[in-house]
C-alpha cells in the first residue's frame, strides 16, 4: 500500500497549494502563501527557492512590493500531476478509512451514542466526518487541543477547545487524531482522565489507536467513561 504523501503537514501537499495559489494569483504575497499552508514566510521562502531551482516557478520584480511569481510550462505539469496524486490519495484513503472505521460506528449504534463529538480538527477528523455522517451518525462538532485550530471552521462547525465541553451536548467523544503517534493509548488515558475530573456528565469513547496506521487500523481500545466514575479508566475489548 502506497504511504499517504498529501497530509497538511507534509512537502507534497505544501507544494500542491503552493503551486495552486501561484497559478490563481500570480501577486500573491509570502505572507499570504504562508497563511494558506500554515508555515511561516521564512519557510515559504524556502519552499519557492526550491521550485524556482527546479524550474517550476518564475520569479519577478526587485521588491517586496512588486514581487510576483509565475508558473512555468514545468510548474504546469507538476501542479497536474500533483492535483492527479492528490485525488486519487483521497479516494483511496476515504475507501480504506470507510472500512477501518467500521468498529467505530458499529460501537456507538450498539451503545446508542448518537450525538458524538470529534476531538481532532485535522486530517482524519474531516475525513471521519464525511464517514460517519454518510452512515447516519450525528456530529456535533470539532474540539482540538492546538490553539491555531480553535475558532476555525469545518464546514458548519467551529472548532472549540477542550474547555468549551461542558458547553456542549454530546453522547460521545471519537479521538481523531494521529499527533500523538507513539504514545495514543497513554494520551488516551490522561485526556480520559481530564474529562472524568472536570467533566463528569458525559460518556466518552476513545478509539485510543485508530491512526496508528492510516490504512490498517490495529488493536482497537476503548476507553469509556461512565457517569459518576472517577476511577482509573477500565479498558473495554469487546466490541
Amino acid at each position: 500500500m502506497e504511504k499517504p504523501r498529501f497530509f497538511k503537514t507534509m512537502p507534497d501537499y505544501k507544494e500542491l497549494v503552493i503551486l495552486s495559489e501561484i497559478d490563481e494569483n500570480s501577486k500573491i504575497t509570502q505572507k499570504e502563501i504562508a497563511i494558506k499552508c500554515d508555515i511561516t514566510p521564512p519557510m515559504v521562502n524556502k519552499y519557492l527557492a526550491i521550485f524556482e531551482s527546479k524550474g517550476e516557478i518564475e520569479i519577478k520584480g526587485t521588491t517586496t512590493r512588486n514581487t510576483t511569481y509565475h508558473l512555468t510550462t514545468e510548474g504546469k505539469n507538476k501542479l497536474m500531476v500533483l492535483n492527479i496524486s492528490y485525488s486519487r490519495e483521497i479516494l483511496r484513503m476515504y475507501k480504506a478509512s470507510e472500512k477501518n472505521f467500521e468498529p467505530v460506528w458499529n460501537y456507538l449504534i450498539s451503545h446508542k451514542l448518537e450525538k458524538i463529538l470529534l476531538f481532532g480538527a485535522g486530517d482524519i477528523g474531516e475525513m471521519a466526518l464525511e464517514i460517519m455522517e454518510s452512515h447516519g451518525i450525528e456530529i456535533v462538532g470539532f474540539i482540538d487541543e492546538n490553539e491555531k485550530r480553535i475558532g476555525n471552521k469545518i464546514q458548519r462547525f467551529t472548532i472549540k477547545s477542550i474547555s468549551d465541553l461542558n458547553t456542549l451536548d454530546f453522547d460521545a467523544i471519537v479521538i481523531t487524531s494521529y499527533r500523538h503517534g507513539e504514545n495514543k493509548i497513554a494520551y488516551s488515558r490522561q485526556f480520559y482522565n481530564d474529562i472524568v475530573t472536570r467533566y463528569n456528565t458525559k460518556t466518552a469513547v476513545f478509539p485510543s489507536n485508530i491512526v496508528a496506521n492510516i490504512f490498517k487500523f490495529e488493536e482497537m481500545t476503548l476507553f469509556k467513561v461512565e457517569e459518576e466514575v472517577k476511577a482509573v479508566p477500565k479498558v473495554d475489548l469487546n466490541f
